[in-house]
């Protein structure tokens, strides 16, 4: 695909519903208007967790994960305002990075991200997302990006949960449950709104609650995140401390 080619309208691989029945609806410059401004939720998650990380001077971790969030959602407002290959790139590919950073935050707080075990927690993970960011610029497979990222999410959820258990607060652990209450139903508006694009049913007018499904996701991940991000850091810097 040639340099301009990757910024075509509709030259990205996956189609939205909106941009099936609402295209450049409300205005002439924007593909998708809610896809596209929803992910000011996204934005806004982000920077709530840039400035909690400055304020309470959490691991480095932190920051780049948030930064993450931040590039992901920009990321968005291009794909879904363009409809194109490269808006969809800069939308996926900062979310492997994501995924990493999760891991990364994690660093000392589990047995399996502690010690000798670190390092080879962080080959693993460095050749998943080689393996994830290969397989969609080179041959636009999708699923297995998307597979990739959900396994990194499930493995980082799974251990700050153990972490959470042994060293962490009640707090900290009512929040790591909103998050993955949040993250659930997120994904599961995200997966009807695929099938209602999948079986020709995506709706037809705004007043239609099926129309706002991705954009609730956008909002709903995002917040996802940074409760996650809220619930780790306690645990986080009690492994800081170790390790100084």
């Amino acid at each position: 695909m040639s340099m301009a080619g990757g910024w075509e309208a509709g030259s990205g691989h996956v189609v939205w519903c909106e941009a099936v029945t609402h295209l450049h609806r409300f205005s002439p410059l924007i593909a998708e208007v809610f896809n596209t401004y929803s992910n000011i939720a996204t934005l806004m998650a982000g920077s709530y967790g840039l400035r909690r990380a400055w304020k309470l001077g959490l691991p480095l971790a932190f920051y780049f994960a948030d930064l993450c969030l931040m590039c992901v959602g920009l990321g968005s407002m291009v794909f879904h305002a363009t409809r194109s290959f490269y808006g969809e790139m800069m939308d996926e590919l900062p979310m492997s990075a994501m995924a990493f950073g999760y891991m990364w935050c994690l660093k000392g707080t589990h047995r399996v991200t502690s010690g000798r075990s670190w390092s080879v927690v962080l080959a693993v993970y460095s050749m998943v997302v080689a393996v994830a960011w290969g397989s969609y610029l080179l041959y636009g497979w999708y699923d297995v990006f998307t597979t990739s990222f959900t396994g990194q999410v499930i493995v980082s959820a799974l251990l700050s949960l153990d972490a959470i258990r042994v060293a962490g607060t009640r707090r900290d652990m009512y929040t790591w449950w909103i998050s993955l209450s949040m993250i659930l139903v997120g994904r599961a508006l995200w997966g009807i709104e695929r099938h209602l694009y999948f079986t020709g049913r995506c709706p037809t007018s705004t007043l239609e609650l099926s129309f706002w499904l991705h954009p609730a996701w956008h909002a709903l991940s995002g917040w996802s995140h940074a409760l996650w991000m809220l619930s780790v850091s306690n645990v986080a810097c009690q492994a800081r401390k170790k390790r100084a």
